[in-house]
C-alpha cells in the first residue's frame, strides 16, 4: 500500500507553514486588532450619540460593533442623524473616525443645510494645521469630497482663501488643488446657488 501524496489546495496553508511568514502574518494581526481596540474606544462617544437619538433599523444593529462607517454608503435614510455627524466632526476624534464622519454627511438630505459651513470650518482648520502636519491626505480629501457633493455658493469665497489666502492656504498639492478647483466650479452653477437661497430660509 503506498502512502497518498499530501495535497494541500489553498496557497495560504503552504505558506503558513513557513515559521517566518507565519510570524509576520499574527504580527500583522494583532497589530490590526490593537488598532480596531484603540478606534473602537475613540469611536465610543459618537456611536452613543448616534444610538440615543436613534440607530437606524436595518443598519448593523449589534451595538457593540457599531460605527459610524456602517453608515456610509447604506441606502437607508439617517436624516435625522445628520446634526449629530456634524456636531462631533467638530469634535478631536481620530482620523479615521473623522474620516468615518465626513464620509456619513455625503448624502443629498446635506443640501441646503447648515452642514456644508461646518465641514468648510474642518477643511479650513486642517488647511492650517498642513503648515506643520502633510499628514492625513486621505482625511481632507474625503472633506473635500463632501463639499464636492454638498456644498453651496455660498462657500465660493471660502475656496478662493483655501486656494490663494490668507489667511486660510492650502499648500501646492496637486491633488487638493485640483480637487479645490473642481469644487469651485461646482460651487458657480445654478443648482448650487438655489442650496445657498435655501439654506437662509
Amino acid at each position: 500500500m503506498t502512502r497518498k501524496e499530501e495535497t494541500i489546495n489553498d496557497p495560504e496553508e503552504w505558506l503558513m507553514r513557513d515559521p517566518e511568514y507565519a510570524a509576520r502574518v499574527h504580527k500583522r494581526e494583532h497589530e490590526i486588532a490593537e488598532r480596531r481596540a484603540i478606534l473602537d474606544k475613540n469611536e465610543k462617544p459618537l456611536v452613543e450619540a448616534l444610538t440615543a437619538v436613534g440607530w437606524p433599523e436595518g443598519v448593523r444593529q449589534l451595538e457593540e460593533t457599531r460605527s459610524v462607517w456602517d453608515l456610509v454608503n447604506t441606502p437607508i435614510l439617517y436624516t435625522y442623524l445628520l446634526p449629530v455627524l456634524a456636531e462631533h466632526l467638530k469634535r478631536p476624534y481620530l482620523p479615521e473616525v473623522k474620516e468615518g464622519i465626513a464620509r456619513a454627511l455625503i448624502v443629498k438630505e446635506a443640501r441646503g443645510t447648515g452642514i456644508a459651513r461646518v465641514v468648510m470650518d474642518e477643511l479650513k482648520d486642517q488647511a492650517k494645521q498642513m503648515a506643520k502636519d502633510y499628514s492625513e491626505h486621505s482625511y481632507r480629501q474625503v472633506l473635500i469630497q463632501a463639499l464636492q457633493y454638498i456644498g453651496d455658493a455660498s462657500l465660493e469665497a471660502d475656496v478662493q482663501q483655501l486656494l490663494h489666502g490668507p489667511p486660510f492656504h492650502v499648500p501646492s498639492e496637486p491633488p487638493l488643488t485640483w480637487m479645490l478647483e473642481d469644487l469651485l466650479k461646482k460651487l458657480a452653477t445654478p443648482s448650487r446657488r438655489k442650496w445657498a437661497k435655501q439654506k437662509q430660509k
